[in-house]
């Protein structure tokens, strides 16, 4: 990827869909990733790593996210956009109810929404808050059923980015 100008990935979904699976494949891509940085802080990473640095960057954003809305989320994609028009890709990472709730209930983890409420009620609302940003994307993969090989091979594949790339 080094002949390459440095690519800018956003990944995003409901908490549990396979973001931090995703951020750990495009690593191993060699591409830098960040994981619930708070969005006051993003435009300060981009401009060290990819403007000045001029690594590739993947950012992981969900319901942890301090700052996180679908207002914010939206003016982040838009100004990357339009500050990396070739550079920049928005990825939505989905999964249905059940499996959100089978993985977290297999994993033990609480979800981030949870507080004192159910588990169901939590995936609910992290899903509806997820209505707004799905359409900013650029990609969409529904981790559904999905292992982890599988979502590397379509996440890679959706990118573009060759095994070849890979270290």
């Amino acid at each position: 990827m080094d002949d390459e100008a440095p690519r800018l990935i956003l990944v995003t979904g409901a908490s549990g869909a396979g973001l931090s699976t995703a951020l750990n494949i495009l690593e191993d891509c060699g591409i830098k990733a960040v994981d619930n940085l708070p969005l006051a802080m993003i435009d300060t990473l981009v401009a060290m790593e990819v403007e000045a640095g001029g690594r590739s960057l993947a950012i992981g954003l969900d319901a942890r996210t301090t700052g996180f809305s679908a207002g914010a989320v939206e003016t982040l994609v838009s100004n990357l956009r339009r500050k990396f028009p070739d550079q920049f890709t928005a990825v939505f990472l989905a999964a249905s109810q059940d499996d959100l709730l089978r993985r977290f209930n297999a994993t033990r983890r609480q979800h981030p929404l949870a507080g004192s409420g159910s588990l169901a009620d939590a995936i609910a609302a992290d899903l509806d808050r997820m209505d707004d940003i799905a359409p900013l994307a650029d990609i969409r993969l529904d981790t559904s059923s999905t292992k982890p090989s599988d979502l590397r091979q379509s996440l890679l594949a959706s990118l573009g980015i060759e095994e070849a790339f890979q270290i």
